[in-house]
């Protein structure tokens, strides 16, 4: 769940801003360096013209882009589910391992619920406006719970080795440790940076090439070049949105583990 990729330390406002920006700037300086080949070839009394053949190439390199865009989309959009069944995997298995713990004796059973509700509450603690710094000491003090699980159960094992469901305890307890691996792996499967830096490099030189079509054909405009960027941009700050599974706007929705923490606290000590 650690922030490690290009965007994370930039507000999301700060990503859209800087992409407009290079955007704008790859569209202007192709439309300067139109104009400027246009002017010469009236200075030489020559025909200017070959913008049908130049327009085959802007849209195949157009096509890329799009290309390019969807792709990282469908990326970011399917590790974002990939972290929400991870998140209601888990939810699940922490709610099967306590209903299991009710069939067990006292004061192991009793010993287990207690250390399970501790166990969710640092899980809601560590979603509730998340930081990079909650995550992390989040992931240590689950560990140290699970530590303290498992060295309960071993004394349950040594104390009763019959009871079949003692068995089911450990298989449920064992899977709800293993939840927490998957999240923290799906949550760094992430857009690579090289992605992003093709994802950049194929947008900047498709819209410089554009604007070298409208610069030399003597069409296009600041006014239209910005709607480009701003549109570009949004979508761009969308897919950093879905990337980052710690902070932004697109969230994976806690209410499931909410949920699960409002039901094993109002339950039998």
């Amino acid at each position: 769940m650690m922030l490690s990729k290009p965007f994370d330390a930039l507000p999301l406002w700060t990503i859209g801003l800087i992409t407009v920006a290079l955007i704008m700037l790859a569209v202007e300086a192709g439309m300067w360096l139109g104009r400027s080949r246009r002017r010469a070839l009236e200075k030489k009394g020559e025909a200017v013209g070959g913008e049908s053949q130049a327009g085959t190439v802007i849209g195949a390199m157009l096509g890329l882009l799009a290309f390019t865009l969807g792709f990282t989309f469908a990326f970011a959009a399917s590790r974002f589910e990939d972290r929400r069944q991870a998140m209601v995997h888990e939810t699940n298995a922490i709610g099967t391992t306590y209903l299991r713990t009710r069939l067990l004796p006292d004061p192991f059973g009793a010993d287990m619920r207690r250390l399970l509700r501790e166990y969710v509450d640092i899980r809601v603690a560590a979603v509730t406006n998340p930081t990079e710094a909650k995550i992390r000491q989040a992931v240590v003090d689950s560990e140290k719970v699970q530590e303290k699980l498992w060295l309960r159960t071993v004394e349950l094992v040594k104390v009763d080795q019959k009871l079949p469901i003692d068995a089911l305890y450990v298989a449920s307890l064992n899977e709800m440790i293993d939840c927490q691996t998957t999240r923290l792996a799906v949550s760094r499967f992430r857009i690579p940076p090289v992605v992003w830096a093709v994802l950049y490099e194929v947008a900047v030189l498709s819209m410089g090439a554009l604007g070298l079509i409208f610069g030399y054909s003597g069409r296009g405009g600041t006014g239209l070049n910005l709607i480009m960027a701003i549109v570009f941009g949004t979508v761009i700050v969308l897919v950093a949105d879905l990337d980052n599974p710690v902070v932004g706007n697109l969230q994976v929705s806690q209410t499931p583990m909410i949920e699960l923490q409002k039901s094993i606290n109002e339950g039998p000590p």
